[in-house]
């Protein structure tokens, strides 16, 4: 069974980011607009985190549970960041020549690495209070 806790939210984040993403194409918002990817960022990193909540909590992944806490969510959103800029450079969207493609760089990681904290936060304070 695919559903638990984590599915939902997941599946908000990800329509958050996807709706994002198509407006910054279409309105030109990437290019035009200095702050447009933080969000994107921002929302990518909680759909990262809630994702791997989520497959973490599948029924038969009981033995990677263990595996589960806040620093492995920002480690893995990390990891996704990293792998995204990469892929960015590949495909020719950003270029190390760019002016201000470290400041960028930085910041999107940055910015992908505080959506795995809110989760990673929330996520604690949710498990603390059923704990109590």
């Amino acid at each position: 069974m695919f559903w638990n806790k984590y599915l939902l939210p997941m599946l908000v984040a990800l329509v958050t980011v996807a709706s994002l993403n198509w407006i910054g194409t279409v309105e030109n918002y990437y290019y035009t607009t200095n702050w447009f990817d933080w969000p994107v960022h921002f929302f990518g990193g909680v759909w990262v985190a809630l994702f791997v909540l989520w497959f973490l909590n599948l029924p038969r992944i009981e033995a990677v549970k263990s595996l589960l806490n806040g620093k492995t969510l920002i480690f893995a959103v990390f990891c996704v960041g990293i792998a995204w800029e990469i892929y960015e450079l590949s495909f020719g969207i950003t270029n190390f020549h760019d002016k201000g493609y470290a400041f960028d760089t930085a910041h999107d990681l940055l910015n992908d690495v505080l959506g795995a904290c809110l989760v990673a936060y929330l996520t604690r304070k949710s498990i603390t209070k059923t704990q109590v």
